[in-house]
């Protein structure tokens, strides 16, 4: 698939990491027009840490980053926010900036998560049990 040149990096992308867009851009094909995301749009790919492979992909740490082009037909390629390539298959990515799912385990959520599950469990603890309720209601 023939794609454009590459007259602008979109604007949210941070100055720093410019060329490091346009070599991904300028190395992958077009995005298909039957992919969720668009180039430039900012993803979010959870990280497990019972991941089989290198203690360092991907898979296993997580990532945010930008859309820059894509390997055939579902596998999207780009930059991370620390300018590291990826490529990854678009049905696993997420659009970023989507709420934080306390029951979900990535390795890649775990500082933002865990301040929820406390909140989460305190005011559980402060919900009355049935065995208190019972004790209210004896006079």
């Amino acid at each position: 698939m023939n794609k454009p040149p590459l007259t602008d990096v979109p604007a949210h992308i941070p100055t720093e990491l410019h060329s490091a867009f346009r070599r991904d851009y300028a190395r992958t094909a077009a995005v298909p027009g039957h992919a969720p995301y668009r180039v430039g749009d900012s993803v979010q790919l959870h990280g497990y840490a019972g991941h089989l492979g290198h203690p360092e992909d991907h898979a296993a740490t997580g990532f945010r980053g930008w859309v820059a082009g894509s390997i055939g037909a579902t596998i999207l390629t780009g930059i991370t926010t620390t300018g590291r390539p990826w490529a990854e298959p678009w049905g696993g990515l997420h659009p970023d900036g989507l709420p934080v799912d306390i029951w979900d385990h990535c390795a890649c959520c775990r500082h933002l998560r865990l301040p929820l599950l406390r909140a989460h469990y305190a005011a559980l603890a402060r919900t009355p049990t049935q065995l208190d309720l019972f004790a209210q209601a004896r006079p």
